[in-house]
């Protein structure tokens, strides 16, 4: 009897104990989704809730650091980018909880970076810095510049991929866009214009052109070098992504239209702009005909499916938006639906580049006449179009995997029937 008397004074006590702690109400719950819902529709957030969201982001890093396979380290990171932002609309409570979310994603994810490297998995290893790395970019708050400008030359391209593309999240682009934080956005560009000197990732340097002001000349500046550096890799076949080059075209084409480039003095600057979609539009041509080649009597595609699929688009839209540039929005694009002909694309580029043309009335400039250089090559010559920047001739091995494949297809094709 007194030892069940003490059993039960000892249960009492252990009782109490756990009450105090507030492990009976939940205190020590995993934070939810749900409960950072509610928080993200508060328009302010009291010392509770900032701890709340606190242990929100710290519970997350954790779960991705303990996490044993992609699917898991996948879901922690999704929830972390998806509770980034609230859901009022009030521009100050906006800002109070993206600070608040950026404080503690700063506060929590050296944890992870500095644990990474001693998980035994590779691939994990990578995917866990990836994954870090896209939730640094989804926080999309200025306070985190410091953070990620490192992360641009990390050895993992998809690492750098998502420090650059952080450039292109709304709120922090307003943050540099704006007239009082020009020396930032001078120091960011010049970051990813030294990375992208020597950047070998095709995909990491069209972000460069996404993440570039263009309304500076820093901006200006590092989408040169990185339109430049995409017309190389076509030129030696280290092009990837080529989709990226629409997009690529139809910024530099929404710059031409801009009121700062129409305003400018330097009329320079329009037509350096324009050359760059031009250029960068011929060198996808030329590899979209490799999809069709013929010199060695067979048919072969030497660049493969998606490749081919991505630089249709390229071919078609990019030709529409040349043709809307020139004012010929109207007439669908002509090109390629007939390879054999030239005077359609001839024609695009007149109305843009020639006599009487958007750039020689806008600018009073004519660069059919005003030869400039590109690459240190006349780029017009005569009123006639001229592809002075040619890409490489494919290498023996190149075709000879093609051949192989084409046989590899046939044979399936052949066993299949």
């Amino acid at each position: 009897m007194n030892v069940f008397r003490c059993k039960t004074v000892k249960f009492g006590l252990l009782t109490c104990i756990l009450c105090t702690l507030g492990l009976n109400s939940g205190a020590w719950a995993k934070v939810t989704v749900r409960d950072m819902d509610a928080v993200r529709s508060l328009n302010v957030l009291a010392p509770d809730k900032v701890q709340l969201l606190n242990d929100f982001v710290r519970e997350h890093f954790d779960d991705m650091l303990a996490a044993k396979d992609a699917a898991a380290l996948s879901a922690a990171s999704s929830e972390l980018t998806g509770q980034s932002k609230n859901i009022v609309n009030n521009e100050a409570s906006n800002k109070a909880y993206s600070d608040h979310y950026a404080a503690a994603v700063k506060k929590f994810y050296p944890n992870v970076l500095d644990k990474a490297d001693n998980v035994q998995d590779k691939s994990m290893r990578k995917q866990l810095k990836i994954q870090v790395a896209t939730v640094l970019a989804f926080t999309d708050n200025p306070a985190m510049i410091n953070d990620i400008l490192p992360l641009i030359n990390n050895p993992q391209a998809e690492v750098r991929y998502w420090a650059i593309k952080s450039f292109t999240m709304p709120d922090m682009r307003k943050y540099l866009s704006a007239a009082a934080n020009v020396s930032r956005s001078n120091e960011v560009h010049n970051a990813i214009k030294s990375r992208i000197a020597s950047e070998t990732d095709a995909t990491v340097v069209a972000q460069a052109v996404f993440a570039a002001l263009p309304a500076s000349n820093s901006g200006l500046e590092l989408i040169d070098l990185a339109v430049s550096k995409r017309i190389d890799m076509y030129v030696n076949w280290t092009i990837a992504n080529e989709v990226d080059d629409l997009a690529i075209i139809n910024k530099l084409c929404d710059m031409l239209e801009s009121n700062w480039v129409q305003e400018n003095t330097d009329k320079g600057m329009a037509v350096k702009i324009a050359t760059q979609a031009v250029m960068l539009y011929t060198v996808a041509y030329q590899r979209f005909k490799m999809s069709d080649y013929q010199e060695t009597g067979k048919r072969l595609n030497l660049i493969g499916e998606d490749s081919y699929q991505g630089l249709l688009n390229v071919m078609i839209d990019g030709e529409a938006r040349f043709l809307q540039l020139a004012g010929n929005g109207s007439r669908g694009p002509q090109f390629v639906a007939s390879m054999t002909r030239t005077k359609t694309l001839d024609k695009v580029f007149k109305d843009i580049f020639g006599s009487n043309g958007m750039i020689d009335s806008e600018y009073e400039r004519n660069i059919y006449k005003t030869a400039k250089k590109f690459k240190g090559q006349d780029l017009f010559k005569d009123d006639t179009l001229v592809y002075m920047v040619l890409i490489d001739k494919p290498t023996d091995k190149l075709i000879e995997n093609a051949e192989n494949l084409a046989k590899w297809k046939n044979k399936i094709k052949v066993g299949a029937e």
